[in-house]
């Protein structure tokens, strides 16, 4: 019974202690509080502040992922270093047909395999001829064999002679073809099978680029069903000038949206225009 009193006394003393605790606390808040003054801010303005930390914070993203492609790095302006100085070049038999870098599809090359006589588009991280592809630049590639890295140089084809000099002279009336969209459709499923299906070196004239060469066209392939012949060079896509390997992926995709498409190549010393049309 003495045991249950002094529990009782003990909780009632232990409820005035946590009261009295409360109340100087309140106490203390508000008197610190009385001593601020109260800001007011109207509703205009916060929305405001809302406003311009959703921008600030949008603003962030831009500059840090640079989507402005401003470029604006530490020591900009300065020339800058060749990332390939001191390599070999590669042993490997491997063919470096173009690059395209800083394009809408990323940084990727067509390289040829020699020994497979096969083409395809590759990107950093792929491997080929048992190397990986490590950097992408301008007419040329890293690509690391083993534990060393190697440099991989496109081939500048030889200055045309006089029948490509006279090409852009005399021109055949333009040729119209159709084909079906199921054979596209099929060629541009694979784009590896596509490109083995004739071999394609970039072509230049007067040291600048100035299209593509086509030669090995395969009996039956969608480049013979085109009408194109061994020795073509393509020129131009819809009236715009082929200068990179980027140019010859949108032919692919404009091949691929079933759009027409104008191909002006030189054939035999002469230039034609070649008309497609999709049904």
């Amino acid at each position: 019974m003495l045991k249950h009193y002094k529990k009782i006394l003990f909780l009632s003393i232990l409820g005035v202690v946590i009261y009295s605790g409360v109340n100087i606390f309140y106490k203390i808040i508000g008197s610190s509080l009385e001593d601020q003054p109260i800001r007011t801010v109207p509703a205009g303005d916060l929305k405001t502040d809302v406003r311009q930390d959703r921008l600030r914070s949008e603003y962030n993203v831009i500059v840090k992922r640079d989507i402005l492609r401003s470029g604006s790095k530490e020591g900009a302006g300065l020339p800058e270093k060749d990332e390939t100085e001191g390599l070999e070049a590669t042993s490997l038999d491997l063919v470096l047909l173009g690059t395209t870098t800083g394009g809408v599809h990323g940084d990727c090359a067509i390289i040829e395999e020699g020994t497979k006589k096969k083409q395809d588009i590759y990107k950093v991280g792929d491997s080929v001829g048992g190397a990986e592809l490590k950097k992408i630049l301008r007419k040329k590639c890293v690509i690391t064999v083993g534990n060393n890295d190697e440099i991989l140089i496109m081939d500048e084809e030889p200055r045309p002679g006089a029948a490509d000099s006279g090409a852009r002279g005399a021109s055949r009336e333009g040729r119209h073809i159709s084909l079906a969209r199921s054979d596209i459709k099929k060629s541009l499923d694979n784009v590896g099978t596509l490109l083995s299906q004739a071999r394609i070196r970039p072509h230049s004239a007067d040291g600048k680029p100035d299209g593509f060469r086509l030669t090995r066209i395969k009996p039956g392939s969608m480049f013979n069903k085109m009408g194109l012949k061994n020795g073509d060079i393509v020129h131009s896509v819809n009236n715009k000038e082929i200068k990179s390997t980027e140019d010859i992926i949108k032919l692919y995709q404009n091949m691929n949206l079933g759009r027409e498409i104008a191909l002006e190549v030189t054939r035999n010393g002469n230039k034609e225009s070649l008309n497609f049309s999709f049904e």
